[in-house]
């Protein structure tokens, strides 16, 4: 991918993190990597043993979940940010390539999740021809949740593998109308990188599109 790509992406991270050096800094639209109350302050979610990473690409690369910048040094929120910029730009470098899933539609079909170069399209597809498949622009996404109950899907998988594995896009194609995308991840890492970097990824998209609206004119 070409350089600008990743300029553009690095530029658009740098927003939702700002420096956490700004003495009494109160950014309006600060990211909040746990906004998520699901999610325990400064700790990993456990998972099963059948969902642990196996590899040691994996296992080096398990998953930690964003402590709270309240509990963080100057240095260690410095230190996050950094961590967070780069988890995320690699999510970013992969799954414009597309990352495999198996879409939840009245059952489970093998897929790829993409999101296009310019980071405005969301896309999965099933692999099998004429299978399922759902397309959103990011901006469309209004949450991404980890409950299937919450989602209103029925995830035909034992309680502990969807409660590890499963993900879901929450998106309004029109204004008030919700509509779920759900996932299911090869394990539980890739299930919570993509619930903390689409969360992100969200975020920037959204200040990207208002930087180039630009200020509200007076009437």
């Amino acid at each position: 991918f070409g350089s600008s790509f990743f300029h553009g992406l690095l530029a658009m991270l740098t927003r939702c993190f700002p420096c956490c050096c700004e003495s009494g800094a109160q950014e309006q639209g600060r990211f909040e990597p746990l906004a998520d109350p699901n999610l325990e302050e400064g700790t990993a979610r456990e998972f099963p043993e059948s969902q642990q990473p196996r590899t040691k690409a994996e296992q080096s690369s398990h998953f930690e979940a964003p402590p709270s910048s309240s509990r963080l040094s100057v240095e260690e929120q410095q230190k996050e940010k950094a961590r967070l910029q780069t988890m995320v730009r690699e999510f970013a470098k992969a799954v414009v390539q597309g990352q495999e899933c198996q879409l939840v539609d009245k059952g489970l079909h093998p897929a790829t999740y993409s999101i296009d170069k310019s980071l405005q399209t969301f896309k999965v597809s099933a692999h099998s021809s004429g299978g399922p498949s759902v397309t959103c622009d990011m901006v469309q996404i209004v949450d991404v949740v980890r409950q299937a109950v919450a989602a209103g899907l029925e995830v035909p998988l034992p309680a502990d593998e969807t409660s590890a594995r499963f993900a879901a896009l929450k998106f309004e194609a029109q204004p008030g109308v919700p509509i779920f995308c759900g996932l299911i991840f090869p394990n539980g890492y890739e299930r919570e990188r993509f619930f903390c970097c689409m969360r992100i990824l969200r975020w920037a998209v959204d200040l990207r599109r208002r930087d180039q609206d630009g200020p509200a004119q007076a009437p």
